[in-house]
């Protein structure tokens, strides 16, 4: 049975965002180096209590998250059927429950009320960003550096702290320049990791975007 679609309300969209922060549980995945996985962090010093834990194994290991710069005028499509279609906002990919108005989520954050579909996803207008993320550093973790769209924007940063000594830090990256829409690849690489350190994990809690 196939599903049908229908335009829903045009609404005016409000103001962009001066700051969106991206929780990186809930960001989607696009390319992860050969070999290595990433999984759920929970921990109640983290961000919302949960973060993303990439478990790299060496030098040039990479995971990269996606997330959308949408600067079209506010659209979106409703399923009548099963819900879950995908729709554009201003501020990036927006997904819709069905009639029943469930909650549902995408890569850049929960969006939606199925009944009314006039709530707003936190995604991402163009413009110049500062970027900040944060990490919980610790004894097993690499040092990485962040390219977007294949550019580096970053020095590398490195992860380790001592031993039984759980670090959680907010580090600034520097400005990127986001005015293209569609996707936007961040991309962290382990470029080595600290002569005490056991290991090459990163455990990146979110990242924040200030528009400048």
């Amino acid at each position: 049975m196939s599903t049908v679609l229908q335009t829903g309300p045009v609404v005016s969209p409000p103001a962009a965002p001066a700051e969106v922060l991206l929780e990186a549980e809930n960001l989607q995945v696009t390319a992860i180096s050969a070999g290595d996985s990433h999984s759920l962090r929970s921990d109640l010093k983290l961000s919302g209590g949960r973060g993303d834990n990439f478990a790299a194994n060496g030098v040039n290991d990479f995971i990269e998250y996606r997330l959308s710069v949408d600067n079209n005028v506010y659209s979106s499509v409703y399923g009548s059927v099963t819900g879950g279609v995908y729709g554009e906002s201003l501020y990036g990919s927006i997904l819709y429950g069905d009639a029943s108005g469930d909650n549902v989520q995408d890569g850049n954050g929960v969006y939606t009320d199925g009944v009314t579909g006039s709530v707003y996803g936190n995604g991402v207008s163009g413009g110049v960003y500062n970027v900040k993320i944060r990490v919980m550093k610790s004894d097993d973790r690499g040092i990485y550096r962040l390219s977007v769209n294949g550019v580096d924007v970053s020095q590398a940063v490195d992860n380790y702290a001592l031993p039984s000594s759980n670090v959680y830090q907010e580090i600034d990256l520097g400005t990127v320049s986001l005015t293209s829409p569609g996707d936007q690849l961040f991309r962290f690489t382990c470029t080595g990791k600290n002569g005490s350190s056991k290991g090459y994990r990163l455990v990146l809690d979110y990242i924040k975007l200030t528009r400048q």
